[in-house]
């Protein structure tokens, strides 16, 4: 157990240092208020992720199949990548797009 848990912690920071890095290499002011919420949603994301991923895999009998692994991989991606778009809508949370274009939220200018 203790392999599995820092092997979690290990690739939990891997995937914060990405998303920041990623953020500060564009220039994106969010950056840091984006892996924030990237910590906070994360472990929910991946333990949702998981268990979706068992999904497949359970339907088909635990088979090894190569389509039942690709399909509890795309599963596992899915399900992380909307937790990552959930961290990012948060991180964005009161800013109106036209306060982001510089434009007056009335219209004028």
């Amino acid at each position: 157990m203790p392999v599995q848990a820092t092997r979690a912690v290990l690739a939990f920071c891997a995937a914060l240092l990405l998303v920041w890095s990623i953020l500060r290499v564009t220039g994106d002011d969010l950056g840091p208020r984006t892996t924030k919420r990237v910590a906070v949603l994360l472990p929910v994301g991946g333990i949702v992720a998981t268990a979706c991923g068992v999904g497949p895999a359970w339907l088909s009998d635990f088979t090894t199949r190569p389509y039942v692994a690709v399909a509890s991989t795309l599963v596992v991606v899915l399900v992380l990548s909307a937790t990552f778009m959930a961290a990012r809508v948060w991180a964005l949370g009161g800013i109106t797009s036209s306060a982001s274009f510089g434009r007056s939220p009335t219209g004028s200018a």
